[in-house]
């Protein structure tokens, strides 16, 4: 599927995908409160615009095995103007392989990033950065 905009879901909204599943598009997004995606195994996905974002409180963006994602970014609770963004996460199964160009961000109070087993992720310019600067309210975050 080629999509030169956003493939998302918002508010509470749901979008279960199967196996063998390839996106080219700008960005892939949950962008309110209680939004899910699940993609499962073998999905390749390329995302070339504003990235990878996860965003709103009890949110979720679940991959199966073997996925390969090449992204400018990773953003998890960075929506503007989305006051405390909480409970989310972000999980792959096991034999990820994730580019990420430009940075990821990671500003959800009790988020939680989970790669499964022989997971590679590889930034390849900009920052990690888990909390940024003046998010007093963006505690407990996990990275496994």
């Amino acid at each position: 599927m080629e999509i030169g905009g956003t493939f998302g879901v918002y508010q509470n909204a749901s979008a279960n995908i199967g196996s063998n599943f390839t996106l080219s598009a700008g960005a892939l997004e949950v962008g309110a409160n209680n939004g899910n995606i699940t993609i499962d195994n073998n999905a390749n996905i390329q995302l070339s615009g504003a990235g990878l974002l996860l965003n709103g409180s009890s949110t979720n963006i679940t991959f199966g095995d073997n996925l390969v994602l090449s992204t400018t970014t990773m953003s998890f609770g960075s929506k503007t103007g989305g006051g405390v963004q909480a409970n989310a996460t972000l999980s792959t199964g096991v034999s990820a392989n994730i580019i990420v160009n430009n940075g990821v961000t990671n500003t959800l109070s009790n988020g939680n990033v989970q790669f499964g087993d022989s997971a590679n992720v590889h930034l390849l310019a900009g920052d990690l950065a888990l909390g940024g600067a003046g998010v007093g309210v963006a505690a407990n975050r996990n990275f496994f």
